[in-house]
C-alpha cells in the first residue's frame, strides 16, 4: 500500500469532535444497569473523502448490565452504531484515484453495526 496517501495531505483528514453521555444505575448491590449515547463528527474532508476508513462520522447508543457475585463479575453490553452517509460524487477521491481508478461515483448510506460484548472478571 502507498502510505504516502496519509502523510502527504492528499486525504486532508482533520481532528474531530466527540460528544458522549453515559449513566449507570445500581438498583441492587449486585446489579448495575448502564446506557450511553455518542456522536462523532467526521475526520474526513468531504472534498477528498473516499471509501477507505475512517467513516464519515458516527452516532451510537449502548445498553448494558453488570452482575457481581463475590469477587466475580459479568458484564454484558449491546451497542448500535450508525455511520453517517456520504455521496462520493461530491468528492474528488484525491489520494486513491491513481491507484485504483475512478472511485468518485456511488455513496455510503444506511451503514449500521451491531456490537455485542461480554466480559468475565475476577478481583484478587
Amino acid at each position: 500500500p502507498n502510505n504516502d496517501l496519509l502523510t502527504d495531505g492528499a486525504k486532508q483528514w482533520h481532528d474531530y469532535w466527540g460528544f458522549n453521555v453515559s449513566a449507570e444505575y445500581r438498583p441492587l448491590d449486585w446489579l448495575a444497569l448502564r446506557a450511553g449515547f455518542w456522536y462523532e463528527t467526521p475526520v474526513t474532508n468531504e472534498s477528498h473523502a473516499d471509501f477507505m476508513v475512517p467513516s464519515h462520522g458516527r452516532t451510537g447508543v449502548s445498553v448494558g448490565a453488570g452482575f457481581q457475585w463475590g469477587n466475580w463479575t459479568l458484564d454484558l453490553a449491546y451497542a448500535h452504531l450508525w455511520v453517517h452517509s456520504l455521496d462520493y460524487s461530491e468528492t474528488d477521491a484525491a489520494g486513491i484515484r491513481s491507484s485504483v481508478g475512478n472511485v468518485s461515483s456511488g455513496n455510503s448510506r444506511n451503514t449500521v453495526a451491531n456490537i455485542y460484548s461480554a466480559t468475565i472478571g475476577y478481583t484478587f
